[in-house]
């Protein structure tokens, strides 16, 4: 099946000066903040009209940068990303859209950033140990996020609307028993499931989706657990859970790509899908396929060898092509940074002329293997140019997300081809894949668009704790376990699920009554922690706006997590980050 492109514009950074002259500094008249600790917030404040162009105190430790802050969604966000150190008394005047708001520091400072929305005069701070004074008076003070956190008396009735909706569960994600999943019980309509994670490298995620994917299977005929992972590589694990070939740990440290996947929890459940498989017959067995897009490293070794299993003679130009892309995915994105788009479109054609080969001999690779695996060797040449695509775009700067495109189209086909049509699928992917979200042009979004109800999405949440991500704070970046320890933002999501009556639960929106407490407020733009597999050290970097409402089906929220357990040794091999890091 096809998916519609829709193409995204990249955010303008228009009207943005920065520039520095000597001007009075206007002194706050008393101390409000004198706090010793180094825990970074963020305040969202709206600028008076009449302060525009005042000189502002910085009190503390902060440091200035200048980068695109977010993807645009209703509204068009930037941050200043300019590294510098200001000495005592040293201003610094930024203006946005002849706007000016100067900076003067009143003690050696870092200055960490400012964000605004273009045509406005509303801003954020993101900051460390931070004072702002206004003409005296205090605009800033940071709560200190190791404080005990108190539940804003705003969003009391929201907490409140809250706990009535949702089903607790036990700490032991694995342990979970059938009971504590009753709310998944209608999941048994669906076509596919997306199972999401607000990170990449979080024990009680990972744990949670083995245990809900045991669920469908084991309750509600679910055959395929389809993974955001190489679809090539996804054969030499799928030879593991169907038969029990090679070497686990082997297959994962050395054949997987994404570090992220190279984790105890994700061993557990895939031994846990060959012992299921044992004694079963082939029609009762359940399969696990990559549908990501990103490598060319195993498709011509792959297709190759099941060539060569019949006895039709491989046309050389085909025998060529195969060794060609061979030699492109040894330095792919390097390779693709040189190419026209004549050679992409040569590609394509190849790539077609490959699918059609494997078309005109269907009986006779089918006589030497079975449906399910000329499928797949079919859907793997096609994988080529889905690759192509992918590889052309991202290194030519284009608008199109193609890499989610075609794992939708991968999915798609696990459920309607490769077991037949009508195979349940759950899908493994991060939160911003699975979910329905627009302006990313996400995976969820096209199924959401084409399924509609047969396409269910849980979503993954938490506000504490530990995971394992790329560090990128200084160099050199490092793969190693981060730590959150404040509270979320003050109106997230997390917020909110944070002063819940319970630590973990299950929310399920179709139980929320229209126009009831909760309801307005998950039918409205707010933050949701949301982090891929890099992290600069700051959570406050990674809550982007999302109506939950719209974004997921069902949320499961776990409020203090671990993080995953690599396994080891993790090589350099399987050190590469998914593209946009999610």
């Amino acid at each position: 099946m096809q998916i519609t492109i829709m193409k995204t514009l990249n955010v303008c950074l228009i009207g943005l000066i920065i520039g520095a002259s000597i001007l009075p500094t206007i002194q706050g008249n008393e101390i409000l903040h004198s706090s010793n600790n180094s825990i970074e917030t963020i305040h969202t404040t709206q600028i008076p009209n009449q302060y525009v162009g005042c000189s502002i105190e910085l009190t503390g430790d902060i440091l200035l940068n200048v980068k695109l802050q977010r993807f645009p969604m209703e509204k068009t966000s930037i941050l200043l990303y300019y590294p510098m150190t200001l000495l005592p008394g040293y201003p610094v005047n930024v203006t946005i859209n002849d706007q000016t708001f100067q900076y003067t520091s009143g003690g050696k400072i870092t200055l960490y950033g400012f964000f605004g929305e273009i045509n406005s005069t509303e801003g954020s701070m993101i900051d460390d140990k931070l004072s702002i004074y206004l003409k005296g008076k205090a605009l800033y003070v940071r709560v200190d996020a190791e404080q005990n956190a108190i539940l804003d008396d705003a969003y009391i009735p929201i907490v409140e609307s809250l706990n009535t909706l949702i089903y607790p569960l036990e700490n032991n994600p694995l342990q979970l028993s059938d009971d504590e999943l009753q709310p998944l019980e209608y999941l048994s309509d669906c076509r596919i499931v997306g199972l999401g994670e607000a990170t990449h490298g979080t024990k009680q995620f990972f744990a949670l989706k083995h245990r809900i994917f045991q669920y469908l299977v084991e309750n509600h005929g679910f055959k395929v657990f389809a993974f955001e992972c190489d679809m090539g590589e996804s054969l030499y694990v799928n030879d593991f859970v169907l038969n029990g070939e090679g070497d686990i740990n082997d297959i994962m440290l050395y054949t997987m790509h994404f570090w992220t996947w190279c984790t105890e929890e994700v061993k557990d459940l895939l031994v846990w899908m060959k012992e299921y498989n044992q004694n079963k017959s082939d029609e009762d067995k359940i399969y696990f396929v990559g549908v990501d897009c990103q490598f060319l490293t195993y498709q011509s070794d792959i297709l190759l060898d099941y060539i060569n299993k019949s006895t039709i003679t491989i046309p050389e130009q085909t025998f060529l092509f195969l060794q060609e892309i061979d030699e492109i995915g040894e330095n792919l994105y390097k390779y693709y940074e040189t190419i026209s788009s004549d050679k992409k479109n040569e590609i394509r054609q190849k790539t077609e002329d490959l699918v059609t080969f494997l078309e005109n001999h269907k009986d006779e690779f089918r006589a030497v293997s079975s449906e399910i695996e000329y499928q797949f060797m079919k859907q793997l040449a096609s994988n080529i140019n889905q690759v192509n695509d992918v590889a052309y775009s991202y290194t030519h700067s284009g608008l199109v997300n193609f890499r989610d495109v075609y794992m939708a189209e991968n999915t798609l086909w696990t459920s309607s081809t490769f077991c037949g049509e009508d195979t349940k699928v759950a899908l493994w992917a991060h939160n911003i894949h699975v979910s329905n979200v627009e302006w990313f042009q996400s995976i969820g979004f096209h199924l959401k668009k084409l399924l509609q109800d047969e396409y269910q999405i849980i979503d993954f949440g938490f506000s504490t704790g530990s995971f394992t991500a790329v560090n990128i704070e200084k160099l050199p970046y490092s793969l190693r376990t981060n730590y959150i320890t404040r509270q979320p933002l003050i109106d997230s999501i997390n917020y909110v699920c944070h002063f819940a009556k319970d630590d973990t639960f299950i929310l399920k929106t179709s139980d929320i009554q229209p126009n009831s407490t909760f309801d307005t407020y998950i039918s409205q733009l707010h933050d949701f922690l949301d982090i891929g597999a890099v992290f600069d050290g700051n959570s406050y970097h990674y809550y982007y706006e999302t109506k939950l409402k719209d974004h997921c089906d069902i949320l499961f929220y776990w409020d203090h997590t671990t993080a995953s357990e690599l396994l080891s040794p993790t090589t350099s091999s399987n050190m590469f980050t998914p593209l946009f890091n999610l």
